[in-house]
């Protein structure tokens, strides 16, 4: 289970504060309910429903807000559900006003995120709704580099020469970098890293639209994070 802080208030700014009022929010990927714990928060719980691989986590989440729906996505995840099915189809769910997905395809091999994606705007997005989706861009590496640093030595600017020229790199544990993007069973951490126009063309589908916001113009506590908004 991992915590973020401070979610609502990040999709509320990337959204121009819309109207959140009886507006329904399929938390993908929300851990134990990263957004709607946001003390900002404006989403009403009976409104909000949370799917996540980790299942500790969605138990918690119904503990403490049981008005809202917490679905435990039994897929395989190295990381964070060793013992889930690969290939798990996601839970039957409504069709929602607001699809949110913070740092989840950070983690998540190519392939599956362009799947999971792609069944959630046709099976689960409403005709007006709105997706977003955040990822990290090459710019965002160095902190996570110096993070890093604290516990072990390397070359950091050896680093960046590295993914210089890339238009995607994963970082395994902090340090190691590569492009191999078959991370089924890999049970390192690993963060993807992707240029715009890369993690456009991955996730681009017929019949949507979708605007890209960098995380440099956003005055959140996750500012590192960008997103792509995606529409009908």
């Amino acid at each position: 289970m991992y915590h973020h802080a401070k979610k609502f208030d990040f999709f509320d700014t990337i959204l121009e504060r819309p109207d959140w009022v009886n507006k329904t929010v399929l938390d993908f990927g929300g851990s134990h309910g990263n957004i709607i714990r946001d003390d900002v928060s404006k989403i009403e719980p009976k409104n909000y429903t949370c799917v996540d691989v980790d299942n500790f986590a969605t138990i918690l989440g119904n503990d403490d807000y049981p008005e809202a729906a917490w679905h435990h996505f039994d897929r395989y995840q190295p990381h964070y559900n060793p013992t889930g099915i690969v290939g798990e189809p996601l839970p039957m769910l409504a069709r929602f006003d607001f699809i949110l997905a913070f740092s989840v395809f950070t983690h998540t091999p190519h392939a599956e995120t362009k799947e999971l994606v792609h069944a959630m705007l046709h099976d689960h997005l409403n005709d007006d709704g709105v997706m977003v989706v955040t990822f990290l861009e090459p710019y965002a590496l160095p902190w996570f580099l110096e993070h890093r640093a604290k516990y072990e030595t390397f070359d950091q600017d050896e680093k960046l020469e590295q993914v210089k020229h890339l238009d995607y790199f994963w970082l395994h544990d902090g340090v190691e970098i590569n492009q191999n993007d078959d991370n089924a069973d890999d049970t390192s951490s690993y963060t993807g890293f992707h240029t715009p126009k890369y993690f456009l063309s991955m996730i681009a589908e017929a019949g949507f639209k979708q605007r890209y916001v960098c995380g440099r113009s956003i005055d959140t506590d996750a500012e590192r994070q960008s997103c792509i908004i995606i529409t009908k």
